[in-house]
């Protein structure tokens, strides 16, 4: 981590999407001095100072989330992205093949030596769950759906050393982490950049446990979201009490009380489907098509007529409509697209419009052609 040129990567790492603020731009301005300043506030020891606690309510679920930290930009947000780069190679050789939501194709392609990675999001354990529902060919199918109670306030911050120190030797980086993870309590920092990468190394004992058992013919993680596919409802029962008295023996931990074991969807005879969707990250996976959330797609409806409204497309809302773009993509929502959003907003232009877009009174624009039809 004392390396300059160290440094200098991990301040270019955290600047991505940062460039336009003052602050930033001012660093890296100034990339070999502020690369000096890191390393002597390193050698010097560092110890992070508390934040004020906020709250957040994300668009997707509107769910609140508490105790939400923000770092400053300096020097903190650069020492936890110095820290990350030790700790992806520690812990990516050692991770599952079908754990989500943490590592991206980047990180695949330097620390597993895949020349054609793909990155492991919400559409990636998609794909997975279709793969695996074509396997069954009609056939019965159960899933167990987890996710584990208040995860990152309960995890154990002396269990977290023991993992560390059991792969890591460096007293100092271990002095540093810890310094990091107890920050906040209880359990680690929510909105730190090292969290995430300290939760994946905190459950990678878990995946190995629910491999080695073969409970289960399949199994996918999306942080602590978990899905267990087989054939035995009972040997799905069996493994969601082996998992949760795993998780409060070694590691503190408990399974939500939503836990389920449930049928997968299927055909009956009389044409009819019975059985659940298994619903993943955002995505509705039925037994012959993949739909997306209501919430989704009714925020993507909002969106639109919002803009028809407006007359004109903000580069933030067209940044917005492209991601949003992505969802409708990789799913069978073709009728509800045409009946409820291209009415309002035709996305097959907004690439276009994005490139051509200007600063008008002080704000960024990107004009668009929308529908006539106004609310």
């Amino acid at each position: 981590m004392l390396d300059i040129e160290e440094i200098k990567a991990a301040i270019l790492e955290a600047s991505q999407g940062k460039r336009s603020r003052r602050t930033v731009a001012y660093t890296l301005d100034r990339l070999d001095e502020a690369a000096q300043k890191i390393q002597d506030i390193l050698f010097n020891g560092w110890e992070p100072r508390p934040h004020p606690r906020r709250q957040l309510k994300e668009g997707g679920h509107k769910k609140l989330r508490n105790n939400i930290q923000k770092p400053a930009w300096w020097p903190e947000q650069i020492i936890h992205h110095l820290m990350v780069r030790q700790l992806k190679p520690i812990i990516m050789p050692r991770m599952a093949e079908n754990i989500c939501g943490t590592a991206g194709r980047k990180d695949q392609q330097l620390y597993k030596r895949k020349e054609k990675a793909k990155g492991k999001g919400a559409l990636y354990a998609c794909k997975k769950m279709q793969a695996w529902r074509g396997k069954y060919n009609g056939k019965k199918c159960y899933v167990l759906e987890t996710d584990i109670k208040s995860f990152y306030d309960s995890i154990d911050i002396d269990i977290m050393m023991q993992k560390l120190r059991r792969r890591i030797r460096d007293k100092k980086f271990l002095d540093l982490c810890e310094a990091v993870l107890r920050t906040a309590g209880p359990g680690i920092p929510k909105g730190f950049y090292t969290s995430p990468w300290f939760a994946q190394l905190y459950l990678e004992d878990m995946d190995e446990f629910i491999l080695q058992s073969k409970f289960a013919d399949h199994y996918v993680r999306y942080m602590d979201n978990m899905f267990l596919l087989g054939r035995n409802k009972r040997q799905l029962r069996k493994a969601r009490d082996s998992l949760e008295q795993y998780l409060q023996t070694n590691l503190g931990l408990h399974l939500n009380k939503s836990t389920q074991v449930y049928r997968f969807e299927y055909q009956a005879k009389d044409g009819r489907e019975r059985g659940r969707p298994i619903n993943c990250v955002g995505f509705s996976i039925h037994c012959n098509r993949v739909s997306l959330r209501k919430s989704i797609l009714k925020r993507i409806r909002a969106k639109a007529r919002r803009i028809a409204r407006r007359g004109g497309l903000r580069l933030f809302d067209a940044r917005a409509m492209m991601s949003y773009k992505g969802w409708l993509k990789h799913a069978d929502v073709n009728g509800y697209y045409q009946r409820h959003i291209k009415p309002w907003v035709d996305l097959r232009s907004i690439r276009q419009r994005i490139s051509k877009g200007g600063k008008q009174n002080g704000h960024e624009v990107a004009h668009t052609e929308v529908c006539s039809k106004t609310a």
